[in-house]
């Protein structure tokens, strides 16, 4: 009676280890990029094109920054200039992906303002937005990025540096850092995750 027990309960183990075996292997897979959140849509003035819709079917790299930011920002925004270069050779680069630079500073960083400075980073405006706002949108989207800024002084601004992955739906897949001293943004990985994102 022993061992017949001893059996079934071998069996039941057997059983239940290969249930869960079949449970792992078909279970859907956990995305590579899972959705850290979602944002509304938004209007903003795109500096070369007028209104610019944010929810707009693209995938958007999208930074904060302001031009009068002595480091992070254009430390940042040369690597941009990398990314643009790049999604330019794989075809995406405002048919698929966007690069969204959003100004902290709108008061100053007018659409004059704002195409001059893009011009130091060799930015093409068909696929790099230039964007300012009224400051209520552009506190609401920061907000809902977590994206903290505060205006220190009469020019200078405390920040976040935090940037975002955007999918076509408006959700946030990826965060990265943004480039400091001696250490640029991570290129290779945003243009892989920007690639798995134009994919699925």
């Amino acid at each position: 009676m022993l061992n017949k027990r001893i059996r079934i309960a071998a069996l039941l183990l057997g059983l239940g280890v290969l249930g869960f075996c079949a449970i792992v292997l078909w279970w859907p897979k956990n995305d590579k990029l899972p959705i850290l959140g979602s944002i509304h849509d938004y209007y903003f003035e795109d500096a070369f094109h007028g209104s610019y819709r944010l929810a707009n079917d693209k995938v958007k790299i999208t930074m904060f920054f302001y031009t009068r930011c002595p480091d992070i920002c254009p430390l940042t925004l040369h690597d941009f200039s990398d990314l643009q270069a790049e999604l330019k050779k794989a075809d995406l680069f405002g048919k698929q992906v966007e690069l969204v630079s959003i100004t902290f500073d709108p008061e100053h960083d007018t659409p004059k303002v704002l195409r001059q400075y893009a011009a130091r980073f060799q930015a093409d405006p068909k696929g790099w937005k230039w964007l300012s706002g009224s400051p209520t949108a552009i506190r609401q989207l920061a907000d809902e990025l977590r994206v903290q800024f505060k205006k220190i002084d009469k020019h200078f601004y405390s920040h976040s540096t935090t940037m975002f992955l955007i999918d076509k739906n408006n959700r946030v897949r990826a965060i990265y850092d943004m480039a400091f001293q001696r250490k640029p943004i991570e290129k290779q990985k945003i243009l892989d995750d920007v690639t798995y994102l134009v994919n699925h």
